[in-house]
């Protein structure tokens, strides 16, 4: 089936400006433009006429496009319409298991290595981002996301913990708060600004000289998780402070339960930011 001619003009370079803005890495970028571009006009097609096309995709293929009309779909403000027109599309493809990652050495190993690099860092805002990462376990687009509106975004500190309410949610990733440890707290300049391009650059840069290897950004969110695991925080837990918590009683009453997290939470990670902030 052709591509079908819509009387829609699309911004493409803005939505490129909003994709960069959401701190996505270059090469995502690159394909959910692409993928946009080529089939954006989905966005108002009959939901048989959609479900057609993505039937004649491969599994791959189909992913990616989906979250092209996503990304697109709230660029262009039409949202609701198109999750609306996705209940309707009936495609079916196989999903592979996904396998767990495991750490290719200790945590003491692994947290002094990324030490090492962090302090080559430069601007010195870099390293007190990579801490952040640590501190927050956020994907790398919703620690970008905290960053720059660190000090706009609602700020709960009267129950003892720092905490930063975020509220944000995609798909099946939901970032409803981060925790942010003392040590961060303290060196989050007045003005935060992060170019996560500029800064994996860097980051891989420094990494690869000193190690002969990268160590992936996400690899912070994984790290995070696996200490405050060994520090004897339940699952749930660490599922409610990584944004995979299902049950809507602890969604809604989750700040009851920082209270007993905080604690744990500071012993657990203050020697590995000491490490990487000094």
């Amino acid at each position: 089936m052709g591509q079908v001619v819509v009387s829609v003009s699309v911004d493409w370079e803005g939505f490129r400006r909003y994709l960069v803005e959401a701190s996505l890495s270059q090469r995502w970028i690159e394909d959910l433009v692409r993928y946009a571009r080529r089939y954006y006009w989905l966005l108002w097609e009959d939901h048989k006429i959609v479900s057609m096309e993505f039937r004649r995709l491969r599994p791959g293929s189909k992913r990616k496009v989906a979250a092209a009309l996503a990304w697109l779909s709230r660029f262009l403000g039409v949202e609701e319409e198109w999750a609306e027109a996705k209940k309707r599309i009936r495609v079916r493809w196989r999903r592979e298991l996904q396998q767990p990652v495991l750490l290719e050495e200790s945590v003491e190993d692994l947290i002094n290595r990324i030490s090492c690099c962090a302090r080559l860092l430069s601007p010195p805002r870099f390293r007190v981002f990579i801490a952040f990462m640590l501190a927050t376990g956020l994907r790398p687009s919703e620690a970008a996301y905290a960053w720059r509106r660190y000090w706009s975004l609602r700020r709960i500190t009267g129950r003892g913990a720092i905490v930063l309410q975020l509220n944000m949610s995609r798909a099946t990733k939901h970032a409803l708060l981060t925790l942010v440890h003392p040590l961060v707290d303290d060196r989050v300049p007045k003005r935060p600004s992060i170019g996560m391009t500029n800064l994996r650059q860097r980051w891989n840069t420094v990494c690869e000289a000193l190690h002969g290897r990268r160590i992936n950004l996400y690899t912070m969110r994984r790290l995070h998780a696996t200490i405050l695991l060994k520090a004897g925080l339940r699952e749930w837990e660490v599922d409610l402070l990584q944004g995979r918590l299902e049950g809507l009683t602890r969604r809604h009453y989750i700040l009851y339960s920082i209270d007993d997290i905080w604690p744990r939470y500071l012993k657990a990670l203050e020697k590995p930011l000491t490490m990487i902030l000094t």
